[in-house]
């Protein structure tokens, strides 16, 4: 069982981040678990959300220790710093996708 006190990391800028996700899977792994629980994994894919990428630029220039960083919550940046993304970043992240580098397993698969 995961305590409460492990799911909290602090990075070195004194920011603290909570982390959601206490397991990450390689694309491998997580096809074969489907696979032994019965699925038949019909597609596989990593993608890179411009949301993500956006969040995190936002967080590296707004964000202040002991203060909330309400510029995740702006619609107007958050739109212009994704169009900003999907246009110059799109290559990169398209590439690191390619190549099994992105941020998200996209895994569609059937009970069989």
């Amino acid at each position: 069982m995961v305590k409460l006190d492990e799911l909290v990391h602090r990075v070195e800028r004194g920011h603290t981040y909570f982390i959601f996700h206490i397991t990450h899977f390689s694309m491998t792994i997580l096809a074969n678990m489907l696979r032994v629980a019965g699925f038949q994994v019909q597609e596989e894919r990593q993608v890179s959300p411009a949301l993500w990428f956006a969040h995190s630029i936002i967080e590296r220039l707004f964000a202040k220790p002991g203060r909330t960083t309400r510029e995740l919550r702006d619609p107007v940046l958050i739109l212009f710093l994704m169009l900003l993304v999907r246009s110059l970043f799109f290559p990169f992240l398209w590439v690191g996708n390619i190549f099994s580098q992105g941020d998200c397993l996209v895994v569609v698969a059937k009970k069989i």
